[in-house]
């Protein structure tokens, strides 16, 4: 079935629908469609006639997958499944299709040609094995612990989808356990480094700087969607962020203050890159290891120390999952606690 997307809140409605269901928001010019395949939504572009033919190919695929003579040989190495089956699949469904072709050329030369039905838990211990001692090119440095856990997770991607064609039965890698690492820990910043930061920007030679730093710890934007934000994007005292720009796929909507008001007033070169004047602001303010994604960390933990309640967080960061807002939960308890010595 062939689907659009709200751009306001992010929710899938029929063709017939000029209207969202979710939240009456009318469909732009330029419609996204998707395709419905089982229970997961394929992107298929702006026009409703290759969104049809998408739609139309899947069934006849799913048609011919049920008659023995059409089916898929099952019988398939490792490394030709990436290239005529995974690595196809996975461009289609991400925005940055490069982000993996490391992991999946590693993974190839790891397990070659051997054929995708045969391999044992054995196989993938010993790629875990030395993925977990695996030192990167030119420091000799053991990857990060977060590196690590993409690659795994990659694997087990390959071989899930493996089973969803029918290729395989059962993954090996059911039991095989995720790399451990704290992703809860974020740094932000307190109002004294908050005002060196900000002091140092106004002092920075980039034009653009210091309405990008104000932007991103007033809206909590990544650095992306500052990147594609466009004048068409605010109105009526908010940035309606469409899903096509967002790291999860959904639209969401965030309020704006009068000052970020006035800042977004201005000339628009949010698209320039700030990385290393970031960076040299970062130094001379005396912040360390400090990240542009720090300052979404900082929005977050401003609005749990405000008390604001941590699904409205959820909603106004983008969240996929509550999982992830949860880092923020320890700042709300903490001024619960204050409020109650209070009294």
């Amino acid at each position: 079935m062939v689907l659009i997307r709200c751009a306001v809140c992010g929710r899938y409605h029929s063709l017939r629908h000029k209207l969202c269901n979710n939240c009456g928001a009318k469909d732009g010019k330029t419609r996204a469609y998707y395709v419905r395949i089982g229970t997961r939504y394929m992107y298929s572009g702006n026009s409703l006639t290759i969104s049809r033919a998408i739609e139309a190919k899947y069934k006849l695929d799913k048609r011919l997958s049920t008659i023995k003579e059409y089916r898929q040989p099952r019988s398939i190495s490792f490394s030709a499944f990436i290239d005529k089956h995974f690595q196809p699949h996975y461009e289609a469904r991400n925005r940055r299709p490069d982000a993996v072709a490391h992991i999946l050329t590693y993974l190839k030369g790891q397990l070659t040609d051997k054929p995708i039905r045969e391999i044992t838990r054995a196989d993938i211990d010993a790629v875990v094995a030395d993925i977990r001692h695996r030192r990167l090119a030119g420091t000799g440095r053991l990857m990060a612990l977060q590196t690590q856990h993409h690659y795994i997770k990659t694997l087990r991607r390959v071989f899930n989808y493996a089973i969803e064609l029918a290729f395989i039965d059962k993954s090996p890698m059911v039991r095989v356990a995720n790399i451990k690492f704290d992703n809860k820990i974020t740094r932000y910043l307190t109002d004294d480094e908050q005002d060196r930061l900000l002091s140092e920007c106004k002092k920075s030679r980039s034009p653009v700087l210091y309405r990008v730093v104000m932007l991103a710890l007033y809206t909590g934007m990544r650095a992306g969607e500052l990147r594609a934000l466009k004048r068409e994007h605010i109105r009526d005292g908010n940035i309606y962020l469409p899903g096509g720009i967002t790291k999860s796929g959904k639209g969401r909507v965030i309020p704006i203050s009068e000052h970020i008001r006035d800042i977004l007033d201005g000339e628009f070169g949010f698209d320039a890159d700030v990385t290393k004047s970031f960076l040299r602001v970062c130094q001379l303010a005396g912040l360390g290891r400090f990240r542009f994604h720090d300052l979404r960390h900082t929005f977050g933990s401003r609005l749990a120390q405000a008390g604001v309640p941590l699904y409205t967080i959820k909603e106004l960061m983008g969240h996929s999952d509550m999982a992830l807002t949860q880092r923020y939960a320890h700042l709300s308890s903490r001024n619960m606690r204050e409020a109650i010595d209070r009294l």
